[in-house]
C-alpha cells in the first residue's frame, strides 16, 4: 500500500527524501550543504560505494510507494565512482535491487540483483527519470510486473536535491514548482542541465545474466550486496572551516551549513 505524504499526494508525486526524514539512514562522509549553483539545501556524499550512503527508509522498513516513475535531481562528484540503488517490489512477491552506477560497463541481471552503467551523469545538475515498471519488465525473469517502490540508496559520491515518486510523466517544464531547476538568463534549460530517462529504448534488451565462472561479475554482485549488508563506520562530518555562519533558506529554520559550489 502507498503511504503518500499529505499535500505531495494531491499535486501527484511523493518527495521520498521528505517522507523518510525521520527514518533515513547515513554512513560515511554524509553532510546537508548549500549549493550556490541552485541556491537550495542538498545533500554531499563523498567517499566509497561501499561505505558512504544515504538510504530512505531505514534498513527493516519499507516505504511502499505505487508511483510508476521516480525522479533523481542529483549530479556526479566525477570523475569519482556514484551508485544509485532502488528495491522493488513485484507481483511475484519478491523484491528486486536496481543498482545504477558509473563503475559498471554493462547491464546485467540476476534473480533479484540487476546492474547498469550509468555513464551520462556528469558534473551538471540533471533529472534522472525512471520508469520503475519498464525496468521490472525488462530487465527481471518471468512475467512479474512492479508493484511499489520499498527503498532507495544512494551511494559513493554525488550531490542530492531530490527524490520524487509519482505516476506522473514529468518534463523540464513540468516539474513541480517547488522542484524546478532555476533557469539561467539567456540559457536554455537543456544548455544548463541534463535530463536522463531510463531504460533507453536501446537498452531494453541490453541487459544479460552475470556469468557464474567470471570473477568480474561475482565481484559486482558482492559490491552491490555490500551497499546492503556491510558494518558501516560512524559518520564523518566536514571540517569547521568549511561552515558558513547562519545561512536563512526558505521554509527552514536558520542553519549552519557548509557550502558547495565546485
Amino acid at each position: 500500500m502507498s503511504r503518500p505524504a499529505s499535500g505531495a499526494a494531491a499535486a501527484g508525486y511523493v518527495n521520498v527524501l521528505k517522507v523518510g526524514l525521520r527514518r533515513t539512514e547515513r554512513a560515511g562522509v554524509v553532510a546537508d550543504v548549500l549549493d550556490r549553483r541552485l541556491s537550495r539545501s542538498v545533500t554531499r556524499l563523498t567517499g566509497s560505494i561501499e561505505q558512504t550512503f544515504l538510504r530512505v527508509p531505514k534498513k527493516g522498513k519499507m516505504l511502499g510507494l505505487c508511483g510508476q516513475r521516480l525522479y533523481v535531481i542529483c549530479r556526479a562528484l566525477a570523475p569519482r565512482p556514484f551508485a544509485l540503488q532502488f528495491d522493488v517490489g513485484t507481483t511475484a512477491q519478491s523484491l528486486t535491487r536496481f543498482s545504477l552506477s558509473n563503475t559498471y560497463k554493462a547491464a546485467k541481471a540476476t534473480e533479484h540483483v540487476v546492474v547498469m552503467p550509468l555513464q551520462q551523469l556528469g558534473t551538471k545538475w540533471a533529472v534522472i527519470c525512471i520508469d520503475l515498471a519498464c525496468m521490472v519488465q525488462t530487465y527481471t525473469r518471468g512475467a512479474a510486473a512492479f508493484t511499489r517502490l520499498e527503498a532507495v540508496q544512494l551511494c559513493g559520491n554525488l550531490l542530492v536535491w531530490a527524490v520524487l515518486s509519482s505516476d506522473m510523466e514529468f518534463a523540464p517544464t513540468t516539474l513541480p514548482p517547488e522542484f524546478a531547476l532555476p533557469k539561467q538568463k539567456d540559457q536554455k534549460w537543456e544548455q544548463t542541465y541534463d535530463w536522463i530517462g531510463l531504460p533507453k529504448p536501446g537498452e531494453i534488451s541490453a541487459a544479460q545474466p552475470f556469468t557464474a565462472s567470471s570473477e568480474e561479475d561475482k565481484k559486482r554482485q558482492e559490491d552491490v550486496r555490500a551497499t546492503r549488508f556491510h558494518r558501516y563506520p560512524p559518520p564523518q562530518h566536514p571540517p569547521e572551516e568549511d561552515v558558513l555562519p547562519d545561512v536563512t533558506l526558505v521554509g527552514m529554520q536558520r542553519a549552519r551549513l557548509p557550502t558547495f559550489d565546485a
